[in-house]
């Protein structure tokens, strides 16, 4: 590297880092005040309303022109956990919302739905960083008034991952405790310790080191691009040497025993991609989320999330209304703005601003003719929509003398890998004839129980039920052909081929737990990647929206990736604009109520957390 060039990149990064100070520590400049309140002005948390008649008339408003209300400061589309956080800040800010929802419950990932007595989460597994005291706890309990409570899993163990066949499979239980977790691997891989002190010491690394990857969304983009393609932010910052390496990169530099890697891979379910195309980063990122204070799931079940968001976002004349598919964006072709919505093909509603929540390729589809789509193109064209997903929710009727606590059934959930080679298994299995899939155990699956980790499931249910939920990665193409048929009437050849992958996750899942194999099944549904093109508004049966892997991860396209996509009078939100998952939408409503209060929310929140921090201590 020449000199000339060294000077520059130093005043770049000086300079960068002189704009990201101002912005971090002493905000934007806005006049609107910060939104977020003393954790002791909060309401007394109440209990969990149990009276699903009383839920449903928040969670199930239905649109109509009369309910729209009357001077709206913005719309969102989508009540997605990255909708409903970015409407709850700016309702905060005072500001009148209108939240449209396309499926009949609120919610998105976060929604749930009873079937024969039994209440299935279609999203919402296990959360991490939700301990009292944390960032995302603090901001959660600033859009739901402090009335959504959490429950740990298993801190001994809140994810068994089981590698092999059924005989000769190998457990490893991790724990909340990386400590602990490092030591067993440390047991069970004696000639690899170095390897994994290694990678956790990298995983460290990143739990402070990850604020400049992040601060180039803070940046004007013109300098956010240009810092992130030049290169020059690797000498200054680790974690952009890492950025565009794989897993298997990563990991193949530090040990080739494929079974350690296969462990320290394990959860890349989490964000769909595999480990020769996911960033390290990741990886160790998810590792991060959730060892030190654990996993959580929220107390009353994942609807709770959305039930308890509604009301901040009402309190200013907001409404969130369901049934509300957002068909067209109306724009003014003279300003080249967005001005508002159409709904259900037919009622427009306008708004000063409109978010959209509902990922980057549904905002693409309903760009109004006439009407430049700003930087959307570009970013679609590099960066692929997402790998399906499978899901079956099974209730199980437990005999009256065998109670749930007999079964030896933990609050956690099980990663079942047929094959240590992450990678090669799952791709041969996608690459299957449909048939052949249903015929073969997916290599991959995801088992979880989510009654068991609800405290107020006796209450809200009863004590002899018991819900299972089962998650794959799958072949879109295997269901394409019914991609336009009729929910409910796409026809016997459709319903054999998900029902036939539906019942081999079962035999897969009862392998693992025999104790479940004489109980009564009540309910059993199965949700293919069609349909969550229809409940959860994807595109290819995707839930994690844009793929996550080295394209979307990099320096560059982290900087890309913002609510402001260069169309006036529009803003993204959600999994899209951050990372995927709940926290990931949550992060992106945080950044997209940021840009539309013209204030650095994060400072606020981080500044409210400190001040909370003192005081605790202060009392102690």
């Amino acid at each position: 590297m020449s000199a000339s060039l060294t000077l520059f990149g130093v005043a770049a990064i000086a300079g960068a880092v002189v704009w990201l100070l101002r912005r971090v520590f002493f905000g934007s400049g806005s006049r609107t005040p910060s939104p977020f309140l003393p954790p002791s002005q909060l309401p007394a948390r109440s209990a969990v309303e149990t009276r699903q008649s009383v839920r449903d008339e928040s969670l199930k408003r239905g649109f109509s022109p009369a309910r729209v209300p009357a001077n709206l400061d913005a719309i969102v589309i989508g009540s997605g956990i990255g909708g409903l956080s970015a409407a709850a800040l700016l309702a905060r800010a005072g500001r009148r919302v209108l939240v449209l929802e396309q499926h009949d419950v609120a919610g998105g990932c976060c929604h749930t739905f009873w079937e024969r007595g039994y209440e299935f989460d279609v999203g919402i597994h296990y959360i991490g960083e939700m301990a009292p005291g944390s960032d995302m706890r603090a901001l959660v309990d600033q859009i739901t008034d402090g009335q959504l409570d959490w429950a740990p899993l298993d801190p001994d163990c809140y994810d068994a991952i089981m590698i092999g066949d059924d005989e000769t499979k190998r457990v490893y239980n991790v724990s909340a405790d990386r400590r602990k977790f490092i030591g067993l691997l440390c047991e069970k891989f004696p000639n690899d310790v170095d390897a994994i002190k290694k990678f956790f010491n990298f995983a460290d690394s990143l739990r402070k080191g990850s604020e400049p990857y992040w601060g180039l969304k803070f940046l004007p983009l013109t300098l956010s691009r240009l810092l992130a393609r030049s290169g020059l932010l690797k000498y200054f910052f680790p974690i952009f040497r890492h950025l565009d390496e794989s897993i298997d990169s990563h990991l193949s530099q530090l040990t080739d025993n494929q079974e350690l890697r296969a462990v320290l891979s394990y959860c890349y379910g989490d964000y769909g991609t595999q480990p020769s195309k996911a960033s390290v980063v990741m990886q160790a990122w998810l590792f991060n989320h959730f060892q030190g204070a654990g996993a959580f799931y929220p107390v009353g079940g994942a609807s709770e999330i959305a039930y308890t968001i509604l009301p901040v976002i009402r309190r200013t004349g907001g409404e969130v209304l369901v049934r509300a598919r957002v068909t067209q964006l109306l724009g003014n072709p003279s300003t080249g703005a967005i001005e508002g919505v159409v709904v259900n093909g037919k009622s427009e509603v306008r708004a000063p601003l409109v978010i959209s929540a509902v990922g980057l390729n549904n905002t693409a589809a309903i760009m109004p003719p006439g009407i430049s789509a700003g930087r959307l193109p570009g970013l679609l064209n590099d960066m692929p929509i997402g790998v399906a997903a499978m899901s079956v929710f099974v209730g199980l009727k437990l005999p009256t003398d065998r109670p749930v606590e007999s079964l030896g059934l933990r609050r956690q959930n099980v990663w079942r890998f047929t094959d240590p080679n992450l990678d090669k298994s799952v791709s041969e299995y996608l690459a299957l004839d449909p048939q052949e899939a249903a015929a073969s155990d997916a290599p991959l699956m995801f088992v979880s129980f989510p009654s068991l980790k609800d405290p107020t499931w006796a209450k809200r249910a009863a004590l002899d039920r018991l819900t299972c939920a089962l998650v794959t990665l799958t072949n879109w193409d295997w269901f394409a052909d019914w991609s336009d048929a009729r929910v409910k009437h796409r026809g016997a050849d459709y319903e054999g081929l998900k029902g036939a992958i539906g019942r081999r996750l079962w035999e897969q899942t009862k392998a693992i737990f025999p104790q479940l194999a004489d109980l009564e099944v009540e309910a059993f549904e199965v949700g293919s990647p069609v349909t969550n093109n229809f409940y959860i508004g994807s595109r290819r049966g995707e839930i994690y929206g844009l793929d996550h892997g080295l394209a979307r991860t990099s320096a560059d396209g982290c900087a890309r990736l913002r609510p402001d996509i260069g169309v006036p009078g529009l803003l993204c939100s959600g999994q899209d604009v951050a990372s995927c998952g709940f926290v990931g939408g949550l992060v992106g409503g945080l950044l997209c109520a940021s840009d539309a209060l013209g204030r650095n929310l994060f400072f606020d929140l981080a500044a409210q957390v400190r001040q909370e921090r003192r005081r605790a201590k202060q009392m102690d």
